[in-house]
């Protein structure tokens, strides 16, 4: 393929994200690999200087990403082997608390009100139907309108769990103070702003405070 030449690596100088063509080596044509004129300036989109305090604040958020996904991890894992007995997923443990708190409501109000699925919860809400501890039934106002409950089984099954359950909120108690927790709840509310989960954050817990977006006005009524 014609005549090789050997060509050192050039380390190319970082300004404001520009470089000068004169900064990559010259083909044989006179132009370079990136196919510059040496000497015209080149735009090198994304690049800019990196400062110590810039780097910083990257590291942090990269460092802030794989927390998040390490505590849900850590807690996943936890939830999921104190579920195992009870013959639950995590998911179906979630949509067993909503009905408890909100019911009768229909599929789509349950939808509204998960963390755990970010579409239709019908193959949650079926397996569930299976084991005997929802039923559906025809609302009275409208016999088009299915409603959502929890039999007497699903109900039991809730109570059984909820002991066990709570080693997880002590091991958050455990870790952090009162102030803590408010402040971290606060800030990680700030990175669902404008996303779909902050509503149904917002309808189930009316966190954060103020929020208009409160149980009861979008959809259900929570049990008192």
């Amino acid at each position: 393929m014609g005549n090789d030449t050997e060509r050192e690596d050039v380390e190319l100088p970082q300004v404001g994200g520009r470089f000068r063509g004169a900064d990559f080596p010259p083909s044989a044509g006179g132009e370079n690999e990136v196919g510059v004129t040496p000497g015209d300036p080149v735009e090198i989109l994304g690049e800019t200087e990196v400062t110590p305090e810039k780097q910083a604040v990257d590291v942090a958020v990269e460092a802030l990403r794989y927390l998040v996904l390490a505590v849900q991890r850590e807690g996943d894992r936890m939830l999921v082997g104190i579920l195992r007995p009870f013959g639950l997923t995590p998911s179906q443990a979630e949509v067993l608390a909503v009905l408890a708190e909100y019911a009768p409501i229909s599929l789509a109000e349950l939808g509204r009100l998960l963390v755990c699925e970010a579409g239709s919860p019908s193959r949650l809400v079926d397996s569930l139907v299976r084991k005997g501890l929802v039923y559906r039934r025809h609302s009275r106002t409208d016999r088009r309108s299915v409603q959502l409950q929890l039999t007497s089984a699903g109900f039991a099954r809730l109570a059984s769990l909820q002991a066990p359950a709570d080693v997880i909120i002590q091991a958050v108690a455990q870790r952090l103070d009162p102030d803590e927790r408010i402040t971290l709840a606060t800030l990680l509310s700030k990175l669902l702003v404008g996303l779909p989960t902050e509503g149904v954050i917002a309808r189930r817990f009316g966190w954060p405070p103020g929020n208009a977006d409160l149980p009861g006005n979008a959809s259900g009524s929570r049990r008192e």
